[in-house]
């Protein structure tokens, strides 16, 4: 539970962070408050909330066989990603489970790997 707690109050002190970069510019006068805009300070330093890894016993064995199948078919990763109509970014985010894929984007790389995903639910 504490690291819990930790987690988000490292996400809020990030987004206070972010935060701080913007300005809020009211235009058309003083009757006008409306015309409210928040626009990026112009040296703001840049601050990006990291993405949390998926840890789930499942999903990182899952991104494990298909980085095995990858290398076992020869395949770089940007050749997978050309044909997979991705990045290579984002196919070395999910190999390390770092990025969440959709179901379509499995299909595809399973597709070109030309492997099948089975899931069973147990008790």
């Amino acid at each position: 539970m504490r690291s819990d707690n930790r987690n988000i109050d490292r996400e809020k002190h990030l987004q206070e962070k972010i935060d701080e970069q913007y300005v809020t510019v009211v235009t058309g006068g003083p009757t006008k408050y409306h015309n409210r805009q928040k626009r990026r300070k112009v040296f703001a330093e840049l601050v990006s909330l990291p993405a949390p890894e998926l840890n789930a016993p499942w999903f990182t064995d899952l991104c494990g066989q298909l980085r095995s199948v990858r290398i076992s078919r020869g395949m770089t990763q940007r050749n997978l990603a050309h044909d997979a109509q991705t990045t290579q970014s984002l196919i070395c985010q999910i190999e390390n489970h770092k990025a969440n894929p959709t179901a379509e984007m499995l299909e595809r790389i399973c597709q070109i790997l030309k492997v099948k995903i089975s899931f069973s639910i147990t008790d």
